[in-house]
Order: C-alpha cells, then sequence, then structure tokens
C-alpha cells in the first residue's frame, strides 16, 4: 500500500514543528526550514534553525540546523555557532557548526566576532578530534586565510590522512594566493604518503602545475578501485592528456573490464584518454555512441568525442548543430569547440 507524501512545510507549519514533542518532527521541520532560507522569510527561517541548534535535545536535529545555517549563509548565526563549537557535547554538531562557521562569518563581521570566531578555528585546528581539525582547516581557508596558511604545512604533516588530503586541495585551490612552489614542495612530499588517497591528490596537483614527477602516481591511482571517483576519474583524464602510455593496461581494465565487455562506473573517461593515447579500439567505441537508440547516451558520446578530440565526429556533430532530438545541443557545442580547439 502507497502511502502519500507529505507536502513541505510552509514556514508556520515549521515554527510549530520544530518544538514538536517526536524528533523525527523536529528533524523535518528543520530539513524544511533550510528551502525557506533563501526567500522572503529568510530572517523567521533563520531564528528556526537557529532555536533547534541551541535548544533542541537531540544532536541529529542540531546538527541539521547548524547545516542548514551553512547553507543560508546566515551571518546572524554566527554567535550560536560559536556557543555549539564551545559547549555543545555532540561531536556531530561540532563538527557542523565549524563548517557553518566558515560559511556564515561575513567579510564585513565586527572585529569582535571575527576574533572570537578565529579563536575556536584554532582550539580546533589543535584539537584531538581529526574530523575537528579537517573542518577548522577548510574554515580557516575561507574566513582566516593568513591562519590557514601558516596551519597548513602542519596539516600536510598531519597524522590523520583526511587532514593531510584536504590540505592538499586546498593547497591547490588556493595556489595563488599561495605560490606554486609552496604548493609543489607539499604535494611532492605527498608523493611519499602512507594512504593511496593522499598520493593520488598529490599526483593530481603535480599533474596540474605541469611536473611530471607526479606521473607515476597518476598512473596507480587509475588502477585503485577504493579511490574517490572524483579524483581517480581526474587521474584517469590526466594519464589522458600527458600522453602516458604506461596507464593503457589499467586505463582499459576500467574501459572495458577485465571480460573484455563491461567497463567500471568510470569507462566513459577511460576510453576518453584511451583515445587519447591512440587506441583505435577506444576511439571507435566513442563514435559507435553517436548511433544509439538513446539521446542520453548519444550525448555521453558527444561529450567524450569533444574531450578525445576526434575530428572523425566533426560531420556528425556539425550536422547535429541545434537539433535537440538528436543530442543535447550545448554538450554539441562544446565538443565541436574542443575539436577546434585541438586542432590548433
Amino acid at each position: 500500500m502507497f502511502e502519500p507524501q507529505m507536502l513541505p512545510r510552509t514556514l508556520e507549519a515549521v515554527e510549530r514543528d520544530v518544538t514538536a514533542p517526536r524528533s523525527q518532527v523536529r528533524l523535518a521541520a528543520v530539513l524544511d526550514a533550510r528551502r525557506h532560507t533563501s526567500g522572503e522569510d529568510r530572517d523567521r527561517a533563520v531564528a528556526a534553525l537557529t532555536r533547534a541548534l541551541r535548544e533542541d535535545a537531540t544532536a541529529e536535529v542540531r546538527a541539521e540546523a547548524a547545516l542548514g545555517l551553512a547553507d543560508a549563509a546566515a551571518e546572524q548565526a554566527v554567535e550560536a555557532l560559536v556557543e555549539a563549537y564551545e559547549r555543545d557535547a555532540a561531536l556531530s554538531v561540532r563538527q557542523r557548526a565549524l563548517l557553518a562557521l566558515g560559511e556564515c562569518l561575513g567579510a564585513d563581521a565586527p572585529r569582535v566576532e571575527r576574533v572570537r570566531v578565529e579563536r575556536v578555528l584554532a582550539k580546533a585546528a589543535a584539537s584531538e578530534e581529526p574530523s575537528l581539525r579537517f573542518q577548522a582547516l577548510i574554515a580557516r581557508a575561507r574566513v582566516a586565510f593568513t591562519e590557514f596558511e601558516a596551519t597548513l604545512p602542519r596539516a600536510l604533516r598531519d597524522e590523520d590522512a583526511e587532514v593531510r588530503y584536504i590540505a592538499l586541495r586546498l593547497a591547490e585551490e588556493h595556489r595563488e594566493r599561495l605560490g606554486v612552489e609552496p604548493v609543489r614542495r607539499g604535494a611532492l612530499e605527498a608523493l611519499r604518503d602512507a594512504s593511496p588517497a593522499v598520493r593520488a591528490a598529490a599526483a593530481i596537483v603535480l599533474a596540474r602545475l605541469g611536473d611530471e614527477r607526479g606521473d607515476a602516481a597518476l598512473v596507480e591511482a587509475v588502477g585503485n578501485p577504493t579511490l574517490d571517483l572524483e579524483d581517480r576519474g581526474a587521474c584517469i583524464e590526466l594519464c589522458g592528456e600527458r600522453g602516458l602510455q604506461r596507464a593503457v593496461p589499467a586505463l582499459a581494465r576500467e574501459a572495458y573490464g577485465r571480460l573484455g565487455w563491461r567497463g567500471g562506473p568510470l569507462a566513459w573517461q577511460a576510453l576518453v584518454a584511451l583515445s587519447r593515447l591512440g587506441e583505435a579500439r577506444a576511439a571507435q567505441k566513442i563514435l559507435s555512441g553517436l548511433r544509439a537508440w538513446s539521446r542520453d547516451r548519444r550525448t555521453f558520446a558527444v561529450v567524450a568525442a569533444g574531450h578525445a578530440r576526434l575530428s572523425a565526429a566533426r560531420q556528425t556533430l556539425l550536422a547535429w548543430r541545434g537539433d535537440a532530438r538528436q543530442a543535447e545541443p550545448e554538450a554539441v557545442e562544446q565538443a565541436l569547440a574542443r575539436l577546434e580547439e585541438g586542432a590548433r
């Protein structure tokens, strides 16, 4: 038997249910409150979230309230978030409070408020809890860059692999402000890290800096299915861009599967990389996708053909220009632009 779906709460219902006796009702109200933070009743919705953060008896509800305040970038909630970090016993709430402080502290915040937030982030950065150090680093990169820069070398050597990983990613994100050479040095050191995820992140950073010393780690990452899909996909793409022929066996396993007929979750990316490395079978598979019955599959093939710089697809793409029945028009235009770029 199918149960009717609940309609999203009005703001009045949110304000009522955020203090309901049942924790699941309060949690649902907090989730609905987030919808109202972008409208004309933003202040009331933020007030409901702030009340839940300060007063709710259930940690899950308080944590979701902090996340809602982060999504809303609610500057008026900074004091409540500082209090949540300093006083809440639940680690999950303290984590979300740090995340939210990185989103909610505005550039024009009063100095007293800014100093208090920076003090909280300094405590979190020195915490014994890795998850708090992790969130503090992200928040510092957003609202206290000088302190982030000072903390970064220690974070790159943190005892926790996830902290080292996020330190590398943040270093890459802010490399223009940090300077290329300090970022390069951190990535080179991280190539010796015990964590495959950290080594992969280091390889991505170095490849994007045009440094070949991370190439071996790129190839290693392609063959490691335990890595985050986004990072592994970036490594696959970079292997193709950098012409790393030694990655072909791992790319082929991802593209075609071990038995040669069913690839992995990054099969399209692997096909693109193989095609860029001159593998005719991969190029032919991408081109055959342009003849697929499914429009979505044809659009995938269009994107792949563009990334692979397959000039053999040009006439088909030109014929499909503006024809939404064949493939997504924007994807066609982007693919043609990539082919043009590759022909220069």
